[in-house]
């Protein structure tokens, strides 16, 4: 299926709705947590707070590893892809909220309090696709990348859900800015 918009956005919607519904059930179903506990951890404002500082540092990071020598030709390819996709910034926007909230709820929400933090980072980078033994560069981008899912994950428990959707929704938007951008 080729990417444009509409593709895009149908890929967003499925994100934000299925994910959300996938991992509300699952919590419902097995887990002792309702799900307005892990959104009430602490207040609102704080979870974004520092939700959006941790998306914003890690995606400055992200910006200056995938910016490497070692990562150009990767870098170049998901650029291309994206961009020919003819994406507007306001589609990137409804698609990073959409993977900060139907990711996370299933993720952090659901996975995580059965596999604890680190294993829900390895497979939730895994099926992203950088943890790729066939390409070192994209391999060691997804060691950056398990890194941040669990400061996700810990964000999720320290301070709400809300904290982890936030730092994951900037952190997309940051790093589709950037491609989008980048000459």
């Amino acid at each position: 299926m080729p990417l444009n918009r509409t593709t895009f956005f149908i890929l967003s919607c499925i994100t934000l709705f299925g994910f959300s519904l996938i991992g509300m059930g699952a919590i419902w179903l097995f887990s002792a947590t309702p799900v307005c506990e892990l959104l009430q951890v602490t207040p609102y404002y704080w979870q974004l707070l520092f939700g959006t500082g941790y998306g914003l540092a890690t995606a400055l990071i992200a910006i200056s590893v995938v910016e490497t020598e070692a990562l150009q030709p990767n870098t170049r390819y998901f650029q291309g892809f994206i961009k020919s996709a003819n994406l507007r910034f306001i589609d990137t926007v409804f698609a990073s909220i959409s993977a900060g909230i139907g990711e996370e709820i299933l993720f952090r929400g659901a996975v995580q309090p059965f596999l604890g933090i680190w294993i829900t980072a390895i497979i939730f980078v895994a099926i992203h696709g950088y943890l790729s033994l066939e390409d070192w560069g994209i391999f060691s981008y997804g060691v950056l990348m398990v890194l941040m899912s669990a400061g996700l994950g810990y964000l999720c428990n320290w301070l709400g859900i809300g904290a982890a959707m936030a730092a994951h929704a900037v952190f997309d938007i940051v790093i589709f800015r950037h491609i989008l951008t980048r000459n």
